[in-house]
């Protein structure tokens, strides 16, 4: 019986070698293979493709910190501009309500303050809601 087992596990371990042996031998072939396709000009191409890319992608993320720099230079500055304009417009446009209100015409308004007339039209019908 002791026998039986050992030459059972005699086989067994055979048949392990034998596949490991075929498992090595079709590693070898896809090496082989693999090298074959390192070696390759449609490799050599396909990588050099691969690093233009990585460059361009490179400068695609250059060109988008830069353009995200200037759009937060612009935002810092936009208030600033905005602010006075705002401060500018409101008091022309207290200026135009105040004559409006006095019950002179668009054009002597426009006139005496040195702005359109469309100007001031707009005005009157925004701000004092009536037609003239």
């Amino acid at each position: 019986m002791a026998i039986f087992v050992i030459v059972i596990g005699l086989v067994l371990a055979l048949l392990g070698i034998r596949q490991l042996i075929y498992f090595l031998s079709e590693f070898n072939a896809l090496l082989v293979r693999f090298e074959k396709i390192l070696a390759s000009e449609r490799f050599v191409e396909i990588e050099h493709l691969n690093n233009e890319m990585d460059e361009l992608n490179y400068s695609y993320y250059e060109i988008l910190d830069d353009i995200n720099e200037r759009l937060i230079v612009l935002e810092n500055e936009k208030p600033k501009v905005q602010t006075t304009k705002t401060v500018q417009m409101s008091s022309q446009r207290k200026a135009i309500i105040a004559l409006i209100e006095s019950g002179l015409d668009d054009q002597a308004i426009a006139k005496q303050l040195g702005v359109g007339v469309g100007t001031v039209t707009i005005v009157r019908k925004l701000d004092v809601g009536a037609d003239k």
